[in-house]
């Protein structure tokens, strides 16, 4: 069945999706500004690590350790005192009073990464899951939202110009939703088409209380396009149904 989205509902949904997406893609330009930077505007230096440890958190099944390493490194006349979590692998590598090499931006010598297999891993890995949520962010949501576009200009259409009849209740239902197991009640409703087959729908959620005004053998308006009688929709706005 053809539902029509509300247009409040379908630019809220815009809204939102440009919000995501801008602050997605806003997140993968920077990152892939960082790998440029540290590619050609970085040098490279030896940091000596301070103390490591395991930063304890409460997860939602427990406690969550997180290796971090304490280090330092001299640019010049300046020393830069850092802390950073790490990989597991990284942290089972370095020992305390060790060195371990790093880069550091030319630009901004405070600003370093760590130069060791996993953290370099680590580096790409953040990158190509960056670079692929942008990707099925923006392509998927202009999809979805020319889908339901396109949607409410079909509903448009049945509703001003499509073959009209009369579909019977063949059952009240209800769906479980949320959490709290919320009662949504929608209609199975049958109705014939000018070929006189008989075609099977449902409605969308009715609105709460209204389900009480429907019983099986109800009739309600069916709008459908004569040229593809399964590309139809009802109009439960249009008073009470039919007995």
């Amino acid at each position: 069945m053809i539902r029509a989205v509300p247009y409040t509902s379908l630019w809220i949904g815009v809204s939102f999706w440009a919000l995501v997406t801008i602050g997605v893609v806003g997140g993968t330009v920077w990152e892939l500004n960082q790998n440029y930077l540290f590619a050609y505007f970085s040098q490279p230096a030896e940091a000596a690590i301070a103390q490591k440890f395991m930063q304890v958190s409460q997860g939602k099944h427990g406690k969550v350790y997180t290796p971090c390493l304490v280090y330092q490194y001299q640019v010049g006349a300046t020393v830069f005192h850092c802390q950073s979590t790490v990989q597991n692998n990284t942290y089972s590598t370095v020992a305390e009073g060790g060195e371990m090499p790093i880069l550091y931006l030319t630009g901004n010598p405070g600003d370093n990464r760590i130069e060791l297999p996993s953290e370099i891993r680590s580096v790409c890995v953040i990158t190509w899951i960056a670079i692929t949520a942008s990707l099925l962010i923006g392509i998927g949501g202009a999809f979805s939202i020319n889908y339901y576009v396109k949607r409410n200009r079909l509903n448009r259409w049945l509703l001003a110009s499509g073959m009209s009849c009369r579909g019977t209740v063949s059952s009240v239902d209800f769906n479980l939703v949320g959490k709290a197991q919320t009662r949504c009640y929608f209609l199975n409703f049958d109705f014939r088409d000018n070929q006189g087959q008989t075609i099977s729908g449902k409605t969308w959620y009715l609105k709460p209380g209204t389900e009480t005004d429907w019983r099986e053998g109800s009739t309600l308006p069916v709008y459908f396009d004569p040229s593809n009688s399964k590309s139809f929709t009802v109009d439960l706005s249009s008073g009470l149904p039919g007995r």
